[in-house]
Order: C-alpha cells, then sequence, then structure tokens
C-alpha cells in the first residue's frame, strides 16, 4: 500500500516551506487541489533557478505570518 504524501509533506519536500506552518494556514494548504500544489512548486521551482541564475540566493522560501 502506497500512501500519498499530504501538501503540507509536498511542500515541505520540494523546499517551498521549511516546516509546517500553523494552523489555519495548514487547514489552506491541505484544501489545495493537486495541480495548486503542482503550480506552487513549479513557480518556487522557476523563482529559484531565476535566482541562482543571477548569482542571488535562493534559500527566500515562502514566508508564512506567524
Amino acid at each position: 500500500m502506497t500512501t500519498e504524501a499530504s501538501n503540507t509533506e509536498r511542500l515541505i519536500s520540494a523546499g517551498v516551506i521549511p516546516t509546517a506552518p500553523p494552523e489555519p494556514y495548514v487547514r489552506v494548504i491541505e484544501a489545495l487541489k493537486e495541480d495548486e500544489i503542482d503550480a506552487l512548486i513549479t513557480a518556487f521551482d522557476a523563482l529559484k533557478r531565476a535566482g541562482e541564475s543571477e548569482g542571488v540566493p535562493a534559500d527566500f522560501g515562502m514566508v508564512v505570518p506567524l
């Protein structure tokens, strides 16, 4: 049996967010559709590559207000 990763786990694994955010943000993330998570990861990867090509540190991540 395979277990599908949660949206939060996918974003952490892709480097989009460093750790699980607090509630209520995790509820919003978990309610996103698979294609929305894919789009976030794709956008993050594109921004990271753009920064790397200009010598900008790629550790900006997404900011969640606490």
